[in-house]
């Protein structure tokens, strides 16, 4: 989802922070040093995030050509996860038990035996199937110091900006009403006053 198309729904941070120079170079650099890593069956970790090429999640080969598009900067983050059917692995899981208790004539299992079934049929299964993978577009404005993530969702908010942060050692300030008065042209009172100010409903009917 992002810049490119689809929704127009996107969270505006500011940018603390100096840029790092040499820019370009340093951005390529570091871009590909956080690139995005496909998750292994046999690994531990279901979960994945990292940046990718934007408008292709297949490409982490960073280069001036697929990134800088004069004033803006672009890419992706691109998340994978395993989503196992949990009515499945659990019901195979049962029966990996069921069998190896046959196995070794007993009516119990160890909870380090039953994990470790339970991680041999998780495994199994992800060796058949794909992780549900996504993207989210990031346009960054180095010269405006404004950073637009192509989501409002809490959660891939909060991914993303740790992983920028992470990657390029500045600071994300999402925007609202407070933090665009300090960026704004207001005076110092006003901006005490906006400090102080309480959240109002309007319209709403009056009881009897």
């Amino acid at each position: 989802m992002g810049a490119l198309n689809g929704t127009i729904s996107y969270t505006l941070f500011h940018v603390e922070g100096d840029s790092p120079e040499p820019f370009r170079d340093t951005v390529t650099e570091r871009l590909g040093a956080f690139a995005f890593e496909e998750l292994r069956p046999d690994s531990d970790e279901d979960f994945s995030v990292g940046w990718c090429v934007v408008g292709d999640l297949l490409d982490t080969k960073f280069t001036r050509e697929s990134l800088f598009f004069e004033p803006y900067v672009c890419f992706s983050m691109r998340t994978d996860r395993w989503a196992l059917p949990a009515t499945l692995l659990k019901a195979l899981t049962k029966r990996r038990e069921e069998e190896r208790m046959a196995e070794r004539q007993t009516t119990r299992l160890s909870r380090a035996e039953k994990e470790q079934i339970r991680e041999e049929v998780a495994r199994g299964l992800k060796e058949q199937m794909l992780p549900s993978a996504g993207t989210i577009d990031v346009v960054w404005n180095p010269d405006a110091r404004m950073v637009r993530f192509w989501s409002q969702a809490t959660a891939r908010v909060e991914v993303f900006q740790e992983l920028f942060e992470a990657t390029f050692g500045l600071r994300l300030i999402e925007s609202g009403a407070y933090v665009e008065a300090l960026h704004g042209d207001l005076d110092p009172d006003t901006i005490g006053l906006l400090a102080t100010a309480e959240v109002s409903s309007f319209g709403q009917p009056e009881r009897s």
